[in-house]
C-alpha cells in the first residue's frame, strides 16, 4: 500500500474516532475561533476607520491648510490668505468661470448619543457656495439645501441614526441662536463627511466672530495642476500654506489611530493565539496518548511512520479551519456593517461601520492554520517516532 494510501486510510479511521474526543476537540476549536473572532472584529474597526477617510479624499481635490498643520482642526487662514487662493492656476472653474472650491470653517456641536445617552462632540463644516459642486458624491437624502444668509444646516444621515434632535424640521441651539434642520445628505460611500453637520460658512463665522477658515478644498484642473497650484500659492509672500492632494492628506489622517489599532488587535490575538497553541498541543498529545496501540497496531501491519504523522498533523489543521470559520462567523454575525461612533484627532465624533472583507477572512484563517501548525506538529512528530513495542506493552 502506497504511503498516501495509508495516510488517507488512517485520517478515515481518526476522524471516525473523532466523535469520541469531541470534548478536547471543542477546546481546540473554542480556542481558534475566539483568537480569530477577536482579530478579525478589530481589524474590520481599522477597516471601517481607514474607508470613511479614503472615501472622503480624492484625486482630483486638494486642501490648502496652514504651513504645518497636521490637521484642519489646527489650521487657521486668514481672509487674505484665503482671498489669494481662488486667483491661482491650477484650479478647475464651473460653466460660469467660477473657480470650483470651498473656504471652510469648521466648529464643534454638542449632540446626545442614541445609545448612553453621554453627550459627544459632532462637527459643524461651514462650507462654501460651490461646495456640492466640488462634492458631486454628497446628495440630499431628505429636505433640501440650506440658503446662505440663514441659520439652516443639513446634517449627515448616518448622524441621524446615532444621535438625538437630528430629524429633519429639527432646531439646534447655534451660539444661542435657533438654526433649523432643512435636509440630511449622505455621500453614498461612508465618508468622513457624512458624519458632519454642513452650513454656509459666512453666517457660521458671523455666528462665532471668526475671522478666518480652517481650510480651502479645490477641485484641480488636471494631472499637473496641483504641481502648478503648489508653485503659484508658494510664491506668494503674503500666503503661507500648505496644498495636499485630498486623498493624500485623510489617508495621512488616519494613519497613525488605524496603526495604533492594527497593533493592539495583533498584540491581543498574538497572546490569545499563544493560549491557542498550547490548547492544540495539549488536545493532540492527548490524541496520541488515547491512540498509542491504535497506531502501533498499524506500523506493525507495514504502515509507515508518516501516515502517522500526517494524520495527526491534518486532524490539527482541519480542527483549527473549522476554529477559524467559526470565529469569522461569529464576529460577522456580532460585528459585521455594526456602526459606531468614535471620537477622532479633530475631538469630533466619526460614524463608520466595521468592514469584515475576505482580506480578513483570509487572514483569520492563515492565522488558525498557524496555530493548526505549531499545535500539530509536535504532537505528530512524537505518533511518528512512537516506538512500536514500548506501545503495544502499554496496552
Amino acid at each position: 500500500m502506497s504511503i498516501f494510501r495509508q495516510l488517507a486510510a488512517v485520517i478515515r479511521i481518526n476522524l471516525a474516532t473523532l466523535p469520541q474526543r469531541w470534548g478536547a476537540a471543542l477546546v481546540l476549536m473554542a480556542g481558534v475561533a475566539g483568537v480569530v473572532g477577536v482579530l478579525v472584529s478589530v481589524l474590520a474597526m481599522v477597516q471601517g476607520f481607514e474607508h470613511v477617510f479614503a472615501a472622503a479624499g480624492r484625486a482630483d481635490r486638494a486642501i490648502i491648510v496652514s504651513q504645518g498643520a497636521q490637521s484642519e482642526g489646527s489650521s487657521f487662514l486668514s481672509r487674505d490668505a484665503a482671498a489669494a487662493v481662488p486667483d491661482a492656476p491650477g484650479i478647475a472653474r464651473d460653466v460660469q468661470g467660477r473657480p470650483i472650491l470651498s473656504a471652510e470653517m469648521l466648529t464643534q456641536f454638542r449632540a446626545v448619543a442614541f445609545n448612553d445617552g453621554v453627550i459627544k462632540n459632532v462637527l459643524l463644516r461651514g462650507v462654501g457656495p460651490l461646495a456640492t459642486t466640488l462634492r458631486p458624491e454628497l446628495h440630499l437624502v431628505q429636505g433640501r439645501m440650506f440658503h446662505s444668509g440663514l441659520h439652516e444646516v443639513i446634517v449627515g444621515a448616518a448622524l441621524q441614526n446615532q444621535f438625538r434632535g437630528f430629524a429633519v424640521g429639527d432646531q439646534l441651539t447655534i451660539q444661542n441662536s435657533s438654526w433649523t434642520i432643512v435636509g440630511s445628505f449622505a455621500s453614498g460611500n461612508d465618508s468622513l463627511h457624512d458624519s458632519e453637520i454642513l452650513a454656509d460658512a459666512p453666517t457660521l463665522m458671523s455666528a462665532f466672530h471668526r475671522t478666518g477658515y480652517q481650510s480651502i478644498t479645490v477641485r484641480l484642473a488636471g494631472p499637473a495642476a496641483l504641481k502648478t497650484l503648489i508653485t503659484a500659492l508658494g510664491g506668494n509672500a503674503s500666503v503661507v500654506v500648505e496644498v495636499v492632494r485630498e486623498d493624500e492628506f485623510f489617508a495621512r489622517q488616519s494613519r497613525d489611530f488605524a496603526q495604533i489599532l492594527t497593533v493592539f488587535g495583533y498584540f491581543i490575538g498574538g497572546v490569545m493565539a499563544v493560549g491557542a497553541v498550547f490548547a492544540a498541543l495539549n488536545t493532540m498529545y492527548a490524541v496520541v496518548a488515547a491512540q498509542a496501540v491504535f497506531i502501533a497496531t498499524l506500523r506493525a501491519m507495514g504502515f509507515h511512520a508518516l501516515s502517522a504523522l500526517g494524520a495527526v498533523f491534518l486532524e490539527s489543521l482541519l480542527l483549527s479551519a473549522i476554529g477559524a470559520l467559526a470565529g469569522t462567523a461569529i464576529a460577522w454575525v456580532l460585528f459585521g456593517g455594526h456602526t459606531l461612533n468614535m471620537l477622532t484627532g479633530s475631538q469630533s465624533q466619526m460614524v463608520f461601520s466595521l468592514q469584515i472583507t475576505p482580506a480578513l477572512v483570509t487572514l483569520g484563517i492563515v492565522w488558525a492554520l498557524a496555530i493548526g501548525f505549531v499545535g500539530g506538529l509536535f504532537p505528530a512528530i512524537r505518533a511518528a517516532r512512537l516506538p512500536v513495542a514500548v506501545a503495544l506493552r502499554g496496552s
